[in-house]
């Protein structure tokens, strides 16, 4: 009858460096996996907010529609309509961001209300634009850190195969502070109505 002695320290070894080949291997992968699908879901949460201020237009009789007047002497005037995400977004709707922080940033004195829609019309199609923007506010080491999309002008961009790589920013300066100026002058509104 033949005894099972185990492995040799020879084949303990051979495997051990077989696993660490693997993991050196395996977890840049795993790791760029995760980054793409923390991407993504800020452009699917950007999406849904666009749903949710077309769904609130055509819904909410309160809302007044974006418009458009080509004054001969002072030039067009666009009157946009902004939702800011509280309004859109009931309790529950989107829990977190993908890095466990919070979109609705009440709370920061520099961002309030960072993440919202802007709804201007385009006369020459004779259809409404839509911009957004979605920031989530998280910790790193009990810092503050802001990741998501910066202000977009077109939504449409957001349904691009490359849009998970190409409009995701972690730099603060990336993102407009959501003041009237900043978004007339980036979004080229006369005058904007907040909900």
């Amino acid at each position: 009858m033949k005894k099972n002695h185990g492995f040799t320290l020879v084949e303990l070894l051979a495997t051990v460096s077989i696993m660490a080949i693997l993991l050196m291997i395996a977890i840049p992968s795993v790791l760029t996996i995760i980054e793409k699908n923390k991407n993504t879901t800020y452009i699917n949460d950007a999406k849904k907010l666009v749903a949710m201020a077309k769904y609130k237009m055509k819904s909410d009789p309160s809302v007044i529609n974006p418009s458009y007047a080509d004054y001969y002497t002072y030039g067009p005037v666009n009157r946009c309509v902004a939702f800011r995400f509280s309004t859109l977004i009931k309790e529950n709707e989107i829990n977190e961001g993908p890095e466990g922080g919070n979109y609705n940033l009440d709370d920061s004195a520099s961002f309030n209300q960072g993440s919202f829609v802007i709804v201007k019309y385009d006369n020459t199609n004779k259809q409404n634009i839509y911009a957004v923007q979605l920031i989530e506010k998280y910790k790193i080491n009990d810092v503050d850190g802001y990741k998501g999309i910066p202000f977009i002008e077109n939504v449409d961009n957001l349904a691009k195969k490359n849009a998970s790589n190409k409009y995701i920013s972690s730099k603060k300066e990336s993102f407009v502070e959501p003041t009237d100026n900043n978004l007339q002058e980036k979004f080229n509104c006369n005058s904007i109505t907040w909900y």
